[in-house]
């Protein structure tokens, strides 16, 4: 299913302009991902898709999240000309002058038109005033999250059925507060 909303999510990339947004977060376990955002307008709708999730091995500078973001679209066939604007946090490495990811993508494409300060966690601000059906199903996603994260025994077992499902990801992150 992932592949399949990823394959719909790049073909409508490469079909009009869109914009990116990009945050490194670190979690519970020391790892460090990169979340990368896309939205596009699909006919008269402007669409917020989810465009990828990568673990950064090494350190969190501008270069490794371009570089990062630069393999997905090389990967995937995806122009950075069609890239009109990108949102970011205000963190050095995603702004900085010399090394910044904003830099870097100016330097693939000039004519990124726009760089705004990140939104990324809208959708968890959200919820804190979705309505209480809605909120009661969120509340107990999350219950059901760290009951599996809350005990080792339990993380390897859940792991040990996703494998068995040939699943894309094994394993669970905790719930955390955004503010």
């Amino acid at each position: 299913m992932s592949v399949d909303i990823k394959q719909h999510t790049v073909e409508k990339m490469k079909l009009s302009w869109f914009t990116l947004q990009v945050n490194d977060s670190t979690v519970s376990d020391g790892k460090c991902y990169m979340i990368g955002f896309v939205r596009f307008i699909v006919g008269y709708d402007i669409v917020n898709q989810f465009s990828c999730l990568k673990e950064l091995k090494t350190s969190t500078r501008g270069k490794d999240i371009f570089e990062t973001i630069n393999f997905f679209f090389e990967n995937n066939g995806i122009s950075w000309n069609d890239c009109v604007g990108s949102c970011t946090d205000g963190a050095p490495s995603m702004t900085g002058n010399i090394k910044g990811f904003v830099t870097l993508a100016k330097m693939k494409n000039p004519l990124l038109i726009v760089n705004t300060h990140r939104f990324i966690h809208r959708e968890a601000l959200m919820t804190k005033t979705v309505g209480s059906y809605l909120n009661s199903i969120l509340i107990n996603a999350v219950r059901i999250v760290n009951y599996i994260k809350g005990k080792p025994l339990k993380s390897r077992i859940f792991a040990e059925i996703c494998t068995s499902m040939d699943a894309g990801f094994t394993n669970l992150l905790y719930h955390t507060e955004v503010r």
